[in-house]
């Protein structure tokens, strides 16, 4: 039996994932407490942190996704693993994790259960690969909470948008009064965006994609 078939106008494929740098708003479309390398000779291998898919929300690479992964802390790096344990600790405090109040507490965390629908703005810097291709990582510490007036622009935030948040993930103006700019050229993976108050919404790992 024939295959009825309509070929398409182009062969051209765009990628899912993102292809640039740059200063995104991302919501968490997936969490994962106990990944594994992805590429390289160590594929496959268990990887010493956690990771998150996150789904641009605005711009012109509104849709795409980018899979960060955040190391954990090792003891045998030279600077003792803080420079690690500062980007989880950004990373937590910028999807309403924890906050100021919890610093130098060791706290658990349910990321694969509460993660999916946070939101965070992160800046990823563009690395060069092989073929000509840009592979995005993490520029350092630069993640930052939706409501931190600090963060890197990102384009336009509509508040209907933000209103997708449950209020207890929102931070008021004031939190961020004493806060540093977050240092770049990191890599956590191997080695001004002020909102008003927030209206009620949805419980945490809650927020239907659909309403975006």
């Amino acid at each position: 039996m024939a295959i009825k078939f309509e070929a398409s106008n182009d062969t051209e494929i765009d990628p899912p994932y993102l292809q640039v740098g740059g200063t995104f708003l991302f919501m968490i479309t997936h969490a994962d407490e106990n990944p594994v390398i992805r590429f390289g000779p160590k594929k496959n291998q268990f990887f010493p942190g956690f990771a998150v898919r996150g789904e641009v929300l605005t711009g012109e690479h509104k849709g795409k996704t980018h899979y960060f992964e955040i190391r954990n802390p090792d003891l045998s790096h030279k600077d003792k693993g803080e420079f690690c344990k500062k980007v989880q600790t950004r990373f937590f405090e910028a999807t309403a994790f924890t906050d100021k109040t919890k610093r130098g507490v060791e706290t658990l965390i349910e990321l694969a259960r509460d993660g999916k629908g946070r939101m965070f703005i992160a800046t990823l810097e563009a690395k060069p690969g092989e073929n000509g291709k840009v592979f995005p990582e993490l520029d350092g510490g630069k993640i930052w909470h939706v409501d931190d007036p600090n963060a890197d622009k990102c384009g336009e935030i509509s508040a209907s948008m933000l209103a997708l948040l449950p209020k207890e993930l929102r931070r008021a103006p004031e939190y961020f009064a004493e806060d540093k700019p977050a240092g770049g050229n990191g890599h956590a993976n191997g080695n001004g965006n002020g909102h008003s108050a927030p209206p009620p919404a949805n419980k945490p790992g809650n927020v239907n994609l659909d309403d975006l």
